[in-house]
């Protein structure tokens, strides 16, 4: 072998040491910021003020010691993320400004990274809890034209769709809760579902929000899908009765005792279907839908449905049925703000009896 080989060799064999030592001390360097991001994060996920706090300091030491590494990355935007859940804690708007100002540091000190791209849309996000929903809806397409690739996607469409929704561009919304990438995304199909009912498409609304109580229990906004489906459908099934279509009203009533049968608004929708029934003069089915309120586990409706059963009886001269569940309520619900006109209906009741001479 020449010289100039044997050199080369030598050169090579040095380089090959050189990188396998940078490759160790990467590796050390990156398991070390590993380490003591997840020791901070710790301390930033027990979530009280004070530890939020701390948390964001370390964060902040973490990111100045190890500044090439992705933990680096990782705690700038915990930092920012702390003002955010320092600003829930505290109400405090100035917690805002400074979470902004510190994912726009992350921004421009790491434009190219994954992290740059989620500080941006919390960057909208703030935006959109201030109420400045067009410079949220800027910022988001400035966020889509600079990362054409982002896999944020479905997240910034989403984020865009509810800024449209408070704008009450209720299509716009749609068009971008809609969008391919957000198939199946439960926020997606929440904001979908709140536009539908704002353009007064009520029963498509329902209908998505059924899907989510079904099929997403699982989800963060499980919850909230919950209590705007009772909310939502209890207000329109009482808004047909009093038009008058009691049938609809009965279909959308059963919903929410099918799906929540221990809640208030199940025990009023029980009793609501009873009084439907009965204004049809369907009298059967008001006491069958009546018995049902005094048979579950809530009790708000129990006297003022146990009183119905007794008008109904009467409005079918079953007079003697109708004086012993006028007497039930007497005996059970002494303090009942009904009880004054349930001993009219009693003395109405004995005086037919009476001239009837029903005996009793």
């Amino acid at each position: 072998m020449s010289k100039k080989a044997k050199f080369l060799l030598i050169i090579i064999i040095l380089l090959l040491v050189v990188a396998g030592v940078l490759l160790i001390i990467h590796f050390s360097t990156e398991k070390n910021a590993e380490m003591l991001y997840n020791k901070i994060y710790e301390r930033f996920r027990l979530g009280s003020p004070s530890d939020i706090k701390i948390a964001i300091e370390k964060f902040r030491y973490l990111a100045s010691r190890y500044p090439d590494s992705k933990y680096a990355r990782k705690a700038l935007f915990r930092i920012g993320n702390g003002y955010e859940l320092l600003y829930k804690l505290t109400d405090d708007p100035d917690k805002l400004d400074i979470a902004q100002r510190e994912y726009f540091f992350l921004v421009k000190r790491y434009p190219h990274s994954l992290e740059a791209q989620k500080a941006l849309l919390r960057i909208a996000h703030i935006d959109y809890i201030r109420g400045y929903y067009e410079d949220a809806i800027d910022r988001l397409n400035y966020l889509l034209e600079r990362y054409p690739a982002t896999p944020l996607k479905a997240k910034i469409y989403t984020e865009k769709g509810w800024n449209y929704l408070s704008l009450g561009n209720f299509k716009f919304a749609i068009a971008n809760f809609t969008k391919p990438e957000n198939a199946n995304q439960p926020e997606a199909l929440l904001g979908k579902a709140e536009a539908y009912f704002k353009l007064g498409e009520v029963d498509r609304a329902i209908s998505i929000y059924e899907e989510l109580i079904h099929y997403r229990k699982a989800t963060v906004i499980w919850k909230r899908s919950k209590e705007r489906f009772l909310k939502l459908t209890y207000k329109y099934a009482r808004s047909l009765s009093r038009n008058g279509e009691y049938e609809r009203a009965n279909r959308y009533f059963l919903k929410i005792v099918q799906l929540f049968p221990d809640t208030t608004l199940a025990e009023n929708s029980l009793f609501w279907i009873g009084e439907n029934y009965y204004d049809l003069k369907l009298y059967n089915k008001a006491i069958e839908f009546y018995e049902k309120v005094k048979a579950n586990n809530i009790y708000s409706r129990d006297d003022v449905a146990t009183f119905k059963i007794g008008i109904c009886y009467f409005e079918q001269k079953d007079f003697v049925k109708a004086l012993e569940y006028f007497n039930q309520f007497l005996c059970m619900y002494p303090d009942s703000p009904y009880k004054d006109l349930v001993e009219k209906w009693k003395e109405q009741t004995l005086r037919e009896i009476k001239y009837r001479n029903i005996a009793y």
